[in-house]
Order: structure tokens, then C-alpha cells, then sequence
């Protein structure tokens, strides 16, 4: 989930398999976490949906999202940063290897007083935007910082515009850095 988002898709890891739900349902003041846990499946009601792209990503509003008790472990596509750029895996849980942050970013916060965006970028010099919502909307985010460490990043997939990463994020593995002080967490 991200803000006024649920990311549904047939957790298959192909192309174009995943949507984005818009709608005030899915917004974190209505603790969409908990109604909506990842890894159950759901069963939509589309009989009132509607379809609109927006920015680039695909989205339905006015789907009615019933919730399972079955627990699936999610299918998570490792992909390249040409590969993600195609914008075919968007509303994805995906995940990217060996990512490291350009020196500008390092030792700067994820989450800051407005959106930002910071630069990755893959063993080959190839370069992923990840963008970074305001800290208000990415409270996981808080207290943590641009690491300078190669691994892998885990992410909601959205091309909202050509060669952005947009969505939840968190580093895997390496990704982690060391912690300068007890209330500051570096994250890839």
C-alpha cells in the first residue's frame, strides 16, 4: 500500500500482471495495512470500476476489495533497470540487484519536509530514479539514510514518469549500513 494505493496483481511475476486501486478506502489514515495485509488474496468487485492512466500508471477507481484468509508468499521479479523502464511490471512488488546510490545522496535522509527523488545506479553505470514521498506520507522511512553500500532494493513498481521508481522501498542484504548513532538508520 501507498497512500490511497493497494497494489493488486495474479502473483505470477509476469509482465503487465499487477494493477494500481486508487481510492480514499486505501489511504494510511484508514490503516489500509492492517484491512489490507500483503500476501492474502482478494476478490474484486469491478462492477462499478473505473479505468484511467494516470501519469503513465494504470489505476481503477470504485473496486470493491474483499479480503481472503489465504496466504500466499509473493512471487517477487528480480529485474534490470531496462527491464523495469519498460514500465511492464508496474503495481509490482519487484526487487533490483546490485543498486548503489550516486555520492551525491549518500548520508542524506530518504524522507525529508518534501517529495525528493535519489539516483541509483546498477553494476553496468545504468540509472534508476527512486522517488521518496514527503515525510509526512513515508513515516517507515523516518530516521533513515542514504547508505554508501551496493544491494538490493525492494519495491512497489510505478514508472510515473520515464525512469522513476516510484512506490514503498526498503534495502535488502548489504543495503543496510552501519548506524553513526542509535536514532539514525542508513538504507540503501
Amino acid at each position: 500500500n501507498n497512500n490511497r494505493k493497494l497494489y493488486v496483481g495474479d502473483n505470477n511475476g509476469l509482465e503487465r500482471s499487477a494493477i494500481v486501486l486508487y481510492g480514499a478506502d486505501f489511504a494510511m489514515a484508514n490503516d489500509p495495512v492492517t484491512k489490507y495485509p500483503a500476501g492474502r488474496k482478494v476478490t474484486l468487485n469491478l462492477e462499478n470500476a473505473k479505468y484511467y492512466a494516470f501519469n503513465n500508471v494504470r489505476q481503477l477507481t470504485d473496486v470493491v476489495v474483499t479480503v481472503g484468509d489465504e496466504e500466499v508468499e509473493l512471487v517477487v521479479p528480480s529485474l534490470s533497470v531496462e527491464k523495469f523502464n519498460t514500465g511492464d511490471y508496474q503495481a509490482q512488488y519487484v526487487k533490483l540487484n546490485n543498486m548503489t546510490p550516486a555520492q551525491s545522496f549518500v548520508g542524506k535522509p530518504w524522507t525529508a519536509t518534501e517529495s525528493q527523488s535519489v539516483t541509483l545506479n546498477d553494476a553496468s553505470g545504468k540509472t534508476l530514479t527512486v522517488y521518496m514521498n514527503k515525510a509526512q506520507f513515508a513515516t517507515g522511512f523516518a530516521d533513515m539514510y542514504v547508505a554508501d553500500k551496493t544491494g538490493t532494493i525492494y519495491g512497489v513498481a510505478e514508472t510515473y514518469q520515464k525512469g522513476r521508481y516510484r512506490g514503498s522501498k526498503h534495502g535488502s542484504g548489504g543495503g543496510y549500513g552501519s548506524r553513526p548513532d542509535a536514532g539514525r538508520r542508513d538504507l540503501l
